[in-house]
């Protein structure tokens, strides 16, 4: 595929490498977003064997690199100059590339990709560009392709509060809220996964506000919403809730 060539803004000043935005192998220290990071694209190598795949914002550029191991080809965009720099400097395969654009704005090639990557990254979008960041991800899907979002579930993240506590993060999405709008971006919702789970009374708002007040109180994080289970993708139901959706979506049509 062409790479469109184009003078784009800059990337926020604050979004560095190690500004914590992005999981950064050999300068994330949280053994915790190393676990997920590996856990996460490991599970998704299954799932690219042979395809055509666009990892939307790509970051540091290594889940890229993991995926283009069983990919066709893989195409990581990233508005972070210095995380692309990053990326293309490091991990270099015949049918890997990078590009550091906006993908608001750039022009993705229409019904090129089998699969579509993102990660950890429309919450950090501001919600009146959920819907147009999705419709261009399925515009770049062939009909039938696959759409894997991975996104906190509010419920356990952030339940009842406006603003999320990670302060990358703009708006968290419920369950019902990422359904309708896949729907409404010409997805059918088909499977959801998670990781990091909980049981579910925990996610109550209540019961999770008395228990962080507990843990305040007393010193000791127990580390029920974060480190208490396995980093690895598993299904989701009634009986468990996951601290971040790993939801699955065919592109209609």
């Amino acid at each position: 595929m062409e790479i469109e060539k184009r003078t784009i803004p800059l990337s926020d000043s604050r979004d560095s490498l190690d500004s914590s935005r992005r999981f950064v192998a050999g300068i994330t220290t949280k053994s915790r977003l190393e676990l997920d990071f590996f856990n996460l694209y490991g599970w998704l190598l299954q799932y690219v064997e042979g395809k055509k795949v666009l990892d939307a914002a790509c970051g540091s550029g290594l889940g890229s690199f993991l995926l283009a191991h069983k990919a066709q080809e893989v195409f990581g965009i990233d508005i972070s100059e210095e995380a692309v720099k990053y990326a293309s400097e490091r991990y270099r395969l015949s049918n890997l590339k990078f590009i550091r654009d906006d993908i608001l704005t750039y022009k993705l090639p229409v019904g090129h990709f089998d699969v579509v990557v993102s990660a950890m990254t429309i919450e950090q979008l501001e919600a009146g560009d959920h819907p147009k960041f999705l419709s261009i991800l399925a515009g770049s899907l062939r009909p039938g392709g696959l759409l894997f979002i991975v996104t906190p579930n509010k419920q356990v993240a952030s339940p009842g509060i406006k603003s999320p506590s990670f302060h990358w993060n703009k708006k968290e999405l419920y369950r019902k809220e990422l359904e309708r709008l896949f729907i409404k971006s010409g997805f059918t919702p088909i499977k959801w996964f998670g990781r990091r789970r909980v049981p579910f009374f925990m996610a109550n708002r209540v019961f999770k506000r008395t228990f962080n007040l507990i843990q305040k109180i007393s010193g000791w994080n127990h580390g029920f919403y974060s480190t208490r289970e396995s980093p690895a993708v598993k299904p989701i139901n009634f009986f468990w809730q996951p601290k971040d959706f790993v939801a699955v979506a065919r592109k209609s049509g």
